[in-house]
């Protein structure tokens, strides 16, 4: 895939996305943040949304499975990145949002090393122009 200018409709379907997910996830105590290049204004990107749901008790990542199965999701394990949960859309199953925006969904646990380094990553090039435009050249 090709890397595009900034897409300034990143953050509202990213919005939409996260929007969806908040009601399938309702009544679990969960964050959800937008993350990656595509999260950061003015950076070129792959034109994939990059979402983390965060949560915090163990017990409430089966949950979490459950609701996302529900909405079209299937659970696709770590592939190889420990604490970094994937999950990808089903096929058969439809949703006018879901699939119809370029999206990568991850869950983890507050505590997971990848999640702090995918906001520590956005955060940081969020603040800092030059950092920004280097590491878009």
């Amino acid at each position: 895939m090709l890397i595009a200018p900034y897409n300034s409709e990143y953050v509202a379907n990213s919005n939409k996305i996260k929007q969806q997910l908040k009601d399938s996830l309702a009544g679990l105590c969960v964050a959800i943040e937008h993350i990656g290049s595509t999260a950061i204004s003015d950076l070129a990107a792959k034109p994939i949304i990059d979402i983390d749901i965060i949560y915090n008790e163990t017990s409430d990542f089966e949950h979490i499975k459950k609701s996302l199965e529900t909405i079209g999701y299937y659970y696709n394990g770590d592939q190889g990145i420990r604490g970094r949960d994937v999950f990808k859309r089903t096929v058969g199953h439809y949703n006018t949002i879901l699939d119809n925006v370029a999206h990568h969904l991850y869950v983890c646990k507050y505590n997971c090393n990848e999640l702090h380094r995918h906001l520590l990553f956005r955060d940081y090039l969020r603040k800092n122009e030059d950092a920004r435009m280097y590491y878009s050249n």
